[in-house]
């Protein structure tokens, strides 16, 4: 607590450091389109009640997203910039801190909130629905899009496995990208135990780890299965419905006020001699076939389109 109320308080000036590594981080990687974007702080703690945190909390964040801003002039492609709101894991009573940023244009701002619901203990007991509506609640009243930080499941049991699955079909119905913790995690990662134990047996993330030892276990193939599924890596227009199973390769998005001849590129794991495609006001659909799937592109006619990826009939 003191290490974060010395740095909101800019003592020796951190704070200012703090700036000066992102200026530097957005200088070096200025227009580099493979560089997606900037999550500023993870989890910052709320030190101190959130009330008078607020504006030591807001400053900070306003200088950095300058000076990062200072350094995209000019390019072709610029960062997102992802804030996370504070949370108080120490003291639940200092309250939730949800950066306003008055006086910040919201162009390429997005938050990054975590979440954990029906994984971890997040001290408010809602449902990863539930959890969502309330991001989604706070960031319409800001005028930013949501990025999900971070989410995750560590084993694989019936009731984890469909928890995946219902958090997938949310993420879709909402139109949300994110990050999953995390790929790998070895036996030492204080994640893996508690004081003064040891690691022992599988440690379950995208791939798993045998301990002790840092033993490859593989991928976890039923998170893989769900994380690779059908999904768009580019829709024109704004996405009004998007529907994609990872059991039967099915997928489905709509999309509304999409200009005349934009791209639509989805990303598939199915082949195109199992699954079929159909599609409205698209044209130019090719199918390119590429390491485990094929890629989907077509033009847009303007206005509003669909694209249906279905499983073929086979008739005995």
């Amino acid at each position: 607590m003191r290490a974060w109320n010395h740095f909101y308080d800019n003592t020796d000036g951190i704070a200012d450091r703090f700036v000066a590594v992102w200026g530097a981080i957005a200088k070096r990687f200025a227009g580099r389109s493979e560089v997606a974007g900037y999550d500023l702080l993870n989890e910052p703690e709320v030190s101190r009640p959130a009330t008078e945190l607020q504006p030591l909390f807001e400053d900070i964040f306003a200088r950095t997203i300058d000076t990062i801003r200072l350094a995209q002039e000019g390019q072709q492609h610029s960062q997102l910039i992802i804030i996370e709101p504070g949370i108080a894991t120490a003291n639940p009573e200092f309250g939730l801190l949800v950066p306003q940023l008055a006086g910040v244009a919201r162009h390429n701002i997005v938050a990054g909130p975590n979440n954990y619901a029906e994984s971890i203990d997040t001290g408010f007991d809602w449902s990863i629905e539930e959890t969502t509506d309330v991001f989604q609640t706070f960031t319409s009243l800001l005028g930013v899009a949501i990025w999900v930080g971070e989410y995750g499941f560590w084993d694989t049991s019936e009731n984890t496995v469909e928890q995946a699955r219902r958090y997938a079909a949310d993420q879709d119905d909402n139109a949300l990208g994110g990050a999953r913790w995390q790929w790998r995690q070895g036996c030492g990662d204080p994640h893996s135990l508690s004081w003064g134990e040891v690691a022992v047996g599988l440690v379950v993330h995208l791939n798993a780890v045998d301990c002790p030892g840092d033993v490859d276990a593989g991928p976890t193939e039923v998170f893989m299965r769900i994380l690779s599924r059908t999904h768009p890596r580019v829709a024109p227009g704004r996405i009004t419905l998007l529907h994609s199973d990872s059991d039967t390769g099915g997928f489905k998005p709509e999309a509304s006020t999409a200009p005349a001849d934009r791209e639509l590129i989805v990303w598939s794991p199915t082949r195109a001699d199992t699954h079929s495609v159909e599609f409205q006001a698209l044209v130019n659909l090719t199918s390119h076939p590429v390491a485990g799937g094929r890629i989907i592109k077509a033009l847009t006619t303007g206005g509003d389109y669909t694209l249906t990826l279905s499983a073929k009939v086979t008739i005995p």
